[in-house]
């Protein structure tokens, strides 16, 4: 669908979308992993994924906005050659996340981590999603605090969280920082609530929409060039994933103000033969940025 997945030996086969031209291809076509071949400037037997590796110490993954103390910090974060704002936070995450977290009034002295907005996630929350997460900083952010507000609350409530990307190293760098968070350094699936799918757009198996919170930042550029083919796919996929807006399913997404996602979202909902449609509405903008609210809700709505 978009450009060929980096993939690492032994991971899962990848999931296509159902609109990939990969998912035309053989299931089993395990591609090349991590290039390095060419990082290594030919001696392809010494390199490993491992001698590419970064892992930096206390970083600092958010800021709360309007001069407040809440930040959110991972003890390590590791990254690698090729991420998007080389796997740390960039400006348009930064904005994403402002717009959905803030400082805890009743923070204490242990924990100056940000909380959910009222409103982005409801108490019967069971699963969200951070599409396209790269090394998982929307995911991390997100994580932290539904475990602040258990802990706050004294439950023993499950959310699950889905990581979803096209880039196994990414989901690696993602699986590794969040075993900081969790505590468990396999970062355990079932034990911790976290699921690493490796896929170029939402998965061609589902059975009913079952996300109520879906936050991305997802590509808009090939190269250098203007590219909404994530973006479309994602928006012509979103009613098999997202539950509707009545059931309390909501998809947070940043863009450059100039991206036309009323129109791609148009484009989407005019090819559509099912029932539900998309709908859209800004939840906050600067002069540069746009964190769009997106619900699915039926036409007769």
């Amino acid at each position: 669908m978009y450009e060929h997945p980096r993939r690492v030996p032994g991971h899962a086969t990848i999931k296509h979308s159902l609109d990939s031209e990969e998912a035309k291809k053989s299931e089993n076509d395990f591609a090349f992993a991590f290039t390095a071949k060419v990082l290594s400037n030919g001696d392809e037997k010494n390199a490993s994924l491992e001698s590419f590796k970064k892992v930096d110490s206390n970083v600092k993954l958010f800021f709360g906005g309007g001069g407040g103390s809440s930040v959110v910090e991972a003890k390590e974060w590791t990254t690698y050659p090729g991420f998007f704002a080389k796997g740390g936070l960039d400006i348009m995450t930064s904005f994403l996340l402002d717009s959905i977290l803030e400082e805890d009034p009743e923070k204490s002295s242990l924990s100056s981590s940000p909380r959910l907005k009222k409103g982005i996630c409801s108490d019967k929350t069971k699963r969200v999603m951070d599409f396209c997460c790269g090394s998982g900083v929307i995911g991390y952010a997100l994580r932290n605090a539904l475990e602040k507000e258990k802990t706050k609350k004294k439950t023993k409530k499950k959310v699950k969280l889905t990581m979803l990307d096209a880039d196994a190293v990414a989901l690696e760098a993602a699986k590794q920082n969040f075993s900081s968070l969790v505590g468990n350094a396999d970062g355990n699936d079932d034990e911790n609530n976290i699921e690493y799918l490796l896929s170029d757009g939402f998965p061609q198996k589902t059975t009913k929409p079952s996300f109520e919170l879906i936050l991305t930042n997802p590509p808009v550029h090939y190269n250098a060039k203007p590219d909404f083919r994530v973006l479309g796919h994602m928006l012509h996929q979103l009613p098999n994933v997202l539950k509707k807006e009545k059931k309390g399913g909501a998809c947070f997404c940043v863009c450059q103000r100039y991206v036309p996602l009323e129109s791609v979202a148009q484009y989407y909902n005019n090819k559509t033969k099912t029932k539900t449609i998309i709908d859209l509405k800004i939840h906050a903008k600067n002069d540069r940025f746009c964190v769009w609210k997106i619900v699915c809700k039926a036409k007769s709505d």
